[in-house]
């Protein structure tokens, strides 16, 4: 009985849908309208922030990271409509330093804005991958590393030119730059503090860690190959361990000597990787079985395992390494 009424209800339906709504749709994409809605509302939320930072800076530091969240899908919505009208960069990871820089951009001010060390973090992060440090995820395997040899060099001169302005200042003390008595520079360093310091170490030590292995071939060695490009100086192999030995053993004496507990655990980490790759080049160069290397190494990361759970101070140092 009610069937044919169905039926009408249904066709009415379909041609509201297909003659109105999807047409208004699409054209209101054409139009960038949907864009502009976007855009509006992460701008809505981020200036709504404002409301709760005087009286509670937590509820507004959420209400602003949602903002800057949201921002993200809105950008691949704008990168989908606009990006294929860009001309073809030669650079395959010109889109990934573009979107880098956008979000470094938006992540800078709202960190310094609700003094949130998590959004330093991210900033940080935002910056390294502007100049080449990236992080994939492929299921249950991670891949950290550098999008090509020069970005190794730009994340490792960057890393050192950070480590040490942040070092020299706490060591320089109040009266110099970065100090506590210039509130403004101070409040605007503080979220930066602990993320410069510990991402700086992290890439700057795994930098130096790829560059001393035997198997890091430098770019020079293909750069001869290339007619027209320019050459560059190369470093022998034992050149290249004696930096890397240099600058982990130099922030980890200066750790220790300054009382920067945090660069010295963090640096110790690192001693103990480049120890550990040695002994495995080593091992087997002279002809070591492989599964001998595997079991010594599994047995080393299980007594690493049990210390540092006896040692919880020595893992919560390293992620603040101007403690």
């Amino acid at each position: 009985m009610l069937r044919p009424l169905r039926r009408w209800i249904k066709r009415i339906a379909e041609f509201f849908y297909y003659q109105v709504v999807a047409p208004a749709m699409l054209r209101l994409h054409e139009w960038g309208v949907w864009e502009a809605v976007a855009w509006a509302g992460c701008a809505g939320l981020l200036l709504w922030s404002r409301r709760f930072f005087l009286p509670s800076g937590d509820i507004g530091l959420f209400v602003s990271a949602t903002g800057a969240a949201l921002a993200a899908p809105a950008l691949a919505y704008s990168t989908f409509r606009h990006a294929g009208k860009l001309p073809k960069s030669a650079d395959r990871h010109a889109l990934l330093k573009l979107c880098s820089s956008w979000a470094a951009a938006v992540l800078v001010p709202l960190a310094v804005l609700h003094q949130s060390i998590l959004l330093g973090y991210l900033a940080v992060f935002a910056v390294y991958a502007v100049l080449g440090f990236s992080v994939l995820c492929f299921g249950l395997c991670y891949c950290v590393g550098f999008n090509g040899d020069d970005a190794l060099e730009r994340c490792a001169a960057a890393s050192f030119l950070l480590l040490t302005a942040m070092v020299s200042a706490r060591l320089l003390g109040p009266a110099h730059f970065l100090s506590t008595e210039q509130p403004a520079l101070d409040a605007a360093l503080f979220p930066f503090r602990s993320a410069g310091s510990v991402v700086g170490g992290l890439v700057l030590f795994l930098a130096l860690l790829i560059i001393s292995s035997t198997h890091y071939q430098p770019a020079s060695r293909r750069l001869r190959r290339r007619p027209g490009r320019t050459h560059r100086v190369e470093l022998s192999l034992l050149q290249r361990n004696l930096l890397a030995a240099a600058c982990i053993f130099g922030f980890l004496l200066l750790g220790l000597v300054s009382g920067l507990d945090g660069l010295a655990n963090t640096a110790s980490v690192f001693v103990v990787f480049f120890l550990l790759e040695k002994y495995g080049e080593q091992h087997l160069k002279h002809g070591g079985n492989g599964w001998v290397l595997v079991l010594l190494l599994s047995l080393f990361a299980w007594w690493a395992a049990l210390w540092l759970h006896s040692h919880p101070h020595f893992v919560a140092t390293c992620f603040d390494a101007l403690a």
